[in-house]
């Protein structure tokens, strides 16, 4: 029996042996293997990057990288965009060195690099590159170490070309107006210094503050131009992510229409994750749409400060005959998790169906701007001549009359930018004429009722009952338009004088348009604009034959039709038929049911109801508000007459007929209705 147990015993023992050690070496031998033999199981790889570019524009690029071990199995390439999260972009099975064929598809940017080795061991080994010495996996490593790794290798990817643009400075400009010229402005109230209706026009959304603002507000950080400014991004409460926008909508009628405004960028981040955006959007296909200018500096690398106050001047002569979406918008990216403020100021608005005139000495400003990798060059010329250099990303004005250009000349500038990433922009053109005469106008056609209900022929008591058209002022000043004319499709002739020349047909009783007002010329005679089976035309000349204004409408056998900018002075021309409400009104002794519906909570406006009773004329005016919507619909049963106490009397309405005049903001309605029963 004991030699049984023995002998058991010492079985046991060698099978053990054999499974620890199946080489059967000694416990001193495997003391020794440990550190030898075996070194790659215990102990954890290492990599790190080797490439030293730190530029690049293509998207498609080579790192290269070394890692060390003797059983190294892979090693992992992690990436973050603009500060962002860690991603794993592929593993690589090495013979050190090594390296990856990275494609940043997301687009250009500041990229941070990591490589994170494992080895072959069960189970791996992970690079340890936080020195944490935990058994992190390798996301959790990258993650870890974010920041602040040794090995963390960064470069730039920039694409995109910069963006050169000119600043031919305010209209009349000097005091006397002889600096720059505009024949009228298609959009001319961007200025934001309205009390009533500061962002009259503009549509504004976006996560930042989207507002207009004055210099309390802004609490001695920088000045608005004049009294106030929008305010794009974040000024008060900054965030970690997002987009601040505000955009205009106008149609371009001219091939000579120009786009200018001006603007201011500060930010307490880098342009690599905030930046500002001008842009032209097509309406019709939001998917065309042409950049005008990107980040607020022109300086190398990442830009952080204050850009100063900037003015833009653009061509749209590639937009004729589209509606369009001016559009500005400020983007919030903040690396690390830490808020910074970015915000954007814009004033002066102006689209202008502009000749381009400039005095000979008129300082034209002219500079880049790259969101990525900053400008190195800019280049412009003259009519041809020698490429004129601005280096480093700078801006530089310059006269017409110091590059020999006289008075009465054509001009051409031609210009160009090119990245310190080799990106080279297309090269652009402004054609300009020099005078030293022309005069600043800002007056456009704003609205036209080519077939009213009440004939052709009226009488200089009621010049509601012909065709009219009415002209809008976009200046700050009054302007007295006397001498001018309106034209129709034939050709016919509707002159803008004075009352006291006024024959029988003619009724127009003033010549001065008031500023930001209106004033409506109106035609009591033969038919001079509507030409029903096919639609009409009015253009509008100045004093000196000069075509100011145009606007070519569909056919017109509906009577009453308004045809109208809206916003007044600045919008697109609109069919007020064309929008999506309905209304009615209905008569029974002596009080109108007023249905209207299509309409939003935001709706506001009012109406105003005209009509006779005993051969007096008469109207009850109205407001309509969001309060007083109920579902999409506004009711109101509206008195004619008066009351005393509970005694009232209704007027009895002469020829059974109410004119309805209405006048509504979101949707944008302007429109006046006969209704008859």
């Amino acid at each position: 029996m004991i030699k049984k147990f023995f002998l058991t015993t010492w079985l046991a023992f060698f099978a053990f042996t054999l499974l620890v050690d199946p080489t059967g070496a000694s416990f001193k031998d495997k003391e020794q293997s440990k550190f030898s033999v075996s070194a790659g199981e215990w102990t954890r790889p290492e990599s790190r990057i080797t490439s030293v570019a730190t530029l690049f524009n293509s998207r498609e690029f080579r790192i290269d990288y070394e890692a060390e071990d003797n059983n190294l199995d892979y090693v992992e390439l992690w990436y973050s965009l603009n500060g962002g999260e860690w991603k794993l972009f592929g593993t690589d099975t090495p013979s050190s060195p090594g390296h990856f064929d990275f494609v940043a598809r997301e687009g250009d940017g500041l990229y941070r690099f990591l490589t994170v080795a494992v080895d072959g061991a069960n189970p791996p080994n992970v690079e340890d590159k936080n020195n944490d010495g935990g058994d992190d996996n390798a996301s959790q490593d990258a993650l870890d170490n974010a920041y602040n790794a040794s090995e963390q290798y960064q470069a730039q990817v920039d694409t995109e070309p910069p963006y050169t643009v000119l600043s031919l400075g305010e209209f009349g400009d000097d005091e006397d107006g002889e600096n720059r010229f505009a024949v009228n402005e298609l959009m001319g109230n961007g200025n934001f210094e309205d009390s009533s209706e500061p962002l009259r026009g503009w549509e504004v959304g976006g996560d930042g503050e989207h507002r207009v603002v004055d210099n309390d507000y802004l609490e001695e950080e920088t000045e608005v131009r004049g009294s106030h400014s929008l305010l794009l991004g974040w000024f008060d409460s900054p965030t970690g992510e997002g987009t601040d926008y505000a955009y205009h909508e106008v149609s371009v009628s001219s091939s000579s229409a120009a786009l200018s405004f001006w603007y201011q960028v500060i930010s307490d981040d880098s342009v690599d994750f905030d930046w500002f955006e001008a842009k032209v959007i097509d309406s019709a296909n939001p998917s065309i749409e042409e950049i005008i200018l990107r980040t607020g500096s022109g300086e190398n690398g990442g830009w952080v400060g204050d850009s100063g106050w900037r003015e833009i001047t653009h061509s749209l002569a590639n937009w004729l005959g589209k509606n369009i979406k001016i559009w500005f918008a400020v983007t919030n990216h903040d690396p690390e998790g830490i808020p910074a403020r970015t915000y954007a100021l814009i004033d002066d608005v102006r689209v202008t169906q502009s000749d381009n005139n400039v005095t000979p000495d008129k300082e034209i400003g002219i500079g880049g701007s790259d969101p990525g990798s900053g400008v190195d060059t800019t280049y412009y010329r003259i009519n041809g001549g020698e490429w004129q250099e601005i280096s480093g990303g700078g801006e530089k004005s310059f006269a017409l009359s110091d590059h020999g250009v006289g008075d009465d000349q054509e001009v051409k500038v031609d210009y160009y930018s090119v990245d310190i990433a080799g990106n080279r922009e297309a090269t652009k053109s402004l054609s300009l004429k020099t005078d030293k005469d022309k005069e600043y106008f800002a007056i456009v056609l704003n609205k036209i009722s080519p077939n009213p209900s009440g004939g052709n022929k009226g009488s200089s008591d009621l010049p509601l009952d012909g065709e009219w058209v009415e002209v809008w002022n976009n200046s700050e000043s009054d302007l007295d338009i006397s001498g001018w004319y309106l034209k129709d499709y034939n050709g016919d002739v509707l002159p803008v004088v004075n009352h006291a020349d006024n024959d029988d047909d003619l009724t127009t009783v003033e010549t001065v348009v008031p500023a930001g007002g209106w004033l409506r010329i109106y035609r009591n005679g033969s038919s001079l604009f509507n030409l029903p089976e096919e639609g009409g035309e009015v253009l509008l000349f100045d004093d000196s034959d000069s075509l100011i204004d145009s606007f070519s409408y569909g056919e017109v056998d509906q009577t009453d039709k308004v045809w109208q900018r809206i916003p007044e002075g600045t919008g697109i021309w609109t069919d007020p038929e064309d929008t999506e409400f309905s209304l009615s009104l209905d008569y029974k002794e002596g009080k109108v049911n007023l249905v209207i519906t299509g309409l939003k909570e935001t709706t506001k406006g009012e109406y105003e109801l005209l009509y006779k009773s005993k051969g007096i004329e008469k109207g009850v005016l109205g407001e309509v508000t969001g309060k007083e919507i109920k579902e999409g619909t506004y009711k109101e049963e509206v008195l004619l007459g008066s009351c005393s106490g509970k005694v009232c009397v209704f007027d009895k309405v002469d020829e059974n007929k109410i004119t309805l005049h209405l006048t509504l903001i979101n949707p944008q309605v302007e429109m006046t209705k006969e209704f008859s029963w």
